[in-house]
């Protein structure tokens, strides 16, 4: 007997009968090639996902960010250099301005008396070379003149030494005041200063000067409420009359001093 199917009152053919219900019966797939998507690509030993749209511009904004940060802080890194080096060089200019100072203070106190301020008799000595020299060089003249203060040792006995280095300070300003510009005042040491004259055409252009600085350290002190009064022994030398070379201008002032010194005493007697 041959079966037919069944159909259904509107002529449709019943599905649950046949082959392909058979095989849904049995849990298989009625067709594989049909079956979703998800689970084909799940098929075989490796797994695909497509990556979600804007992802490769999510990682290349990402990228960007990262360099731009990474420049940044180079960027940081070199400034924080460049102010650790200008703070090392402001520091070593300090230290080599300070070390130039100390230096030129050095060199002045070297050179020049500390009371007076004057330069001292080592500045002498080189000065007078110099001048010796250049004077020699020019065919022209120096003189010198050596002052020495009477009296100075009345004054450190009776009014003490502090009142006797003001009355130096003063005798050293009133000094400088009688000499040209281009005349210079040492302080030779203790109570004596030396004056090198420079370009004396005319010897009594030393004993001018000479009777000018006489005339003021004559003149009365006031120091710290004391009366107070002394003279001054100058001798000269005039180069090259009494000399040509700076020991023997020298030894002609300090022996011209103490001959004027011993007039002044035997007046004073």
């Amino acid at each position: 007997m041959i079966m037919r199917p069944k159909r259904h009152p509107d002529g449709m053919q019943d599905r649950s009968t046949g082959p392909v219900a058979a095989d849904r019966a049995d849990g298989g797939s009625a067709d594989p090639e049909r079956s979703s998507p998800a689970a084909s690509s799940q098929s075989g030993d490796s797994t695909f996902t497509r990556p979600p749209a804007g992802s490769t511009l999510s990682a290349d904004s990402n990228d960007s960010a990262g360099a731009l940060a990474l420049a940044r802080q180079q960027l940081w890194r070199e400034q924080q250099e460049n102010a650790r080096l200008r703070a090392d060089n402001d520091r070593m200019r300090r230290q080599l301005d300070a070390a130039t100072r100390r230096s030129e203070e050095a060199q002045h106190l070297a050179h020049h008396d500390g009371l007076t301020g004057l330069p001292n008799r080592r500045l002498l000595e080189m000065c007078l070379q110099q001048r010796v020299a250049e004077a020699i060089e020019g065919n022209g003249q120096l003189a010198m003149l050596l002052v020495d203060l009477d009296g100075f040792k009345l004054v450190n006995d009776r009014f003490g030494h502090l009142v006797g280095d003001l009355l130096l300070k003063v005798v050293a300003t009133r000094i400088a005041a009688c000499v040209r510009s281009d005349d210079i005042v040492f302080r030779y040491g203790g109570d004596e200063f030396v004056v090198l004259l420079a370009n004396v055409n005319d010897p009594e252009i030393a004993g001018s000067i000479a009777g000018k600085i006489r005339e003021q350290i004559g003149r009365a002190y006031r120091i710290e409420g004391n009366q107070i009064q002394v003279s001054a022994s100058i001798g000269r030398a005039v180069h090259p009359r009494d000399g040509e070379h700076c020991d023997a201008l020298l030894r002609c002032a300090d022996a011209s001093m103490y001959r004027e010194k011993s007039t002044n005493f035997c007046r004073q007697g």
